[in-house]
């Protein structure tokens, strides 16, 4: 867990797996997953240090090595940095099953 101290002066105890990124925008603002923010008072590289420890603490290793990922764009999506599947690949239509059922649909009426 990261120890940290809310604006108003509250500690506050974070599971660092929950981080999905840091930001200051000028406060530091931690986003969750869940889309849920919170902003504290240490600065983004305090919060890094910290996240890294525990990492080391947890693992019992050398510290992991975070890709930096871009903040997500004004439109909220953020730019995948990973090979994968387009945008919208989950969208489409599977177009060989489309092709496959009318015979399957056929052969099933002559039986």
């Amino acid at each position: 867990m990261l120890k940290l101290t809310r604006l108003d002066h509250r500690t506050v105890a974070i599971n660092p797996d929950h981080i999905a990124w840091v930001e200051a925008n000028p406060d530091t603002t931690l986003c969750l997953i869940g889309d849920r923010k919170i902003i504290v008072r240490e600065s983004m590289d305090e919060v890094i240090d910290r996240f890294m420890t525990a990492r080391v603490r947890m693992g019992g290793g050398t510290p992991i090595h975070l890709p930096t990922l871009p903040p997500p764009s004004s439109s909220g999506r953020r730019q995948s940095m990973l090979p994968g599947r387009p945008s919208g690949a989950f969208n489409r239509p599977n177009l060989d099953a489309a092709l496959i059922a009318p015979s399957i649909i056929d052969e099933e009426e002559e039986s």
